[in-house]
């Protein structure tokens, strides 16, 4: 089975790609919205012959080891893939599926219900059961290492009651306009799915919002959005700075958009792609959250960037690390202990 990256999937804010969703005909036709799950990456790789599990970065070896309890989630739904494989199967010809999801779970802090001592606790940020579980958002199949389709929405909901697993469930559905109105800030259902009690003030993430049939842009990526609630933006607001005295003042400006993209959620997002980190790797680390944040700066700026000196370039760059650095450093220890 050859292993494809699931997409990242872009902000509601970005007006570039709203813009290209309406340019290329995509606002039409039925929108849905679901719930955004606050875990890491996960994905079951079921072919004729072996079930895989992968994180965001590739397929693991046997059921995952200790990434984030993923192994007791491979047992449990072990079982369950060759079942869903063999159902599709029946139907339509293709050589592997790919159940793309996240890991969650691992910590309910109310009083009625137990802690499970094995679970690890994926993010903070949101309760949603005591131990750790699989969240099924898509469902792909590939003939020939290449994509043949993903499930409908409707179907992917369909397919996770069939068989047990929790799934982004369709929430709303209308138009493009309606979704893409819909307010992020609510409180998290996926409680119910478990029969645990309520949790006060347990916030979602926020919403997907997507057409309910998969679409693509010219391009080739998915027609796709998420729309986080503020809470868990991986934007920080910005503060009162004195510029560096060796930058114009419109590359400081350039700057201070920049620091915006160096936060707490963005680092946590960073750490649930599931890198194996010890004491020596806070440079690893420092890589993986610049590349990060880069990509994202460098998507809502990219002419600004493009168009600086290469001195300034040098000098955004190295200011950009510096503040990168400050966020790892006084939390390198939480970050290693898996506190953070």
């Amino acid at each position: 089975m050859k292993f494809v990256k699931y997409p990242s999937i872009e902000n509601m804010n970005r007006i570039e790609t709203i813009n290209a969703i309406v340019e290329q005909g995509f606002s039409g036709g039925e929108w849905c919205a679901t719930n955004k799950i606050h875990g890491a990456n996960y994905s079951f790789w079921q072919d004729d012959d072996d079930l895989r599990s992968a994180k965001r970065s590739g397929l693991m070896d046997g059921d995952g080891g200790g990434f984030y309890g993923s192994h007791t989630v491979y047992a449990k739904y072990s079982v369950t893939m060759r079942q869903m494989f063999h159902d599709f199967k029946s139907q339509f010809n293709f050589d592997y599926m790919v159940a793309y999801g996240e890991l969650f779970g691992g910590s309910y802090p109310h009083p009625e219900v137990d802690r499970v001592p094995q679970a690890s606790k994926v993010q903070d940020g949101v309760s949603y059961c005591p131990h750790n579980d699989f969240y099924m958002f898509d469902i792909a199949f590939y003939l020939e290492g290449k994509l043949l389709f993903y499930s409908s929405k409707t179907a992917v909901g369909y397919t996770a009651e069939k068989f047990g697993i929790p799934a982004a469930n369709i929430m709303a559905k209308g138009t493009f306009k309606e979704m893409t109105a819909l307010n992020p800030i609510f409180e998290d259902p996926l409680y119910k799915f478990f029969g645990l009690p309520k949790i006060e003030g347990n916030m979602s993430e926020g919403l997907v919002i997507s057409p309910v049939d998969t679409k693509f842009f010219t391009g080739g990526s998915r027609v796709i959005l998420k729309n986080k609630n503020p809470n868990f933006s991986e934007q920080k607001a910005k503060k009162e700075r004195k510029p560096p005295k060796e930058l114009d003042p419109e590359v400081a400006i350039l700057l201070d958009e920049g620091f915006t993209y160096v936060s707490e959620n963005r680092l946590r997002n960073v750490l649930s792609h599931g890198h194996d980190l010890s004491q020596k790797d806070f440079g690893k680390l420092m890589g993986l959250m610049a590349e990060d944040v880069f990509i994202a700066f460098s998507k809502d700026h990219g002419n600004e960037l493009t168009c600086l000196e290469k001195k300034n370039k040098k000098l955004v760059n190295a200011a950009l690390n510096r503040e990168i650095a400050a966020l790892i450093k006084p939390n390198w220890q939480n970050i290693l202990d898996g506190n953070f």
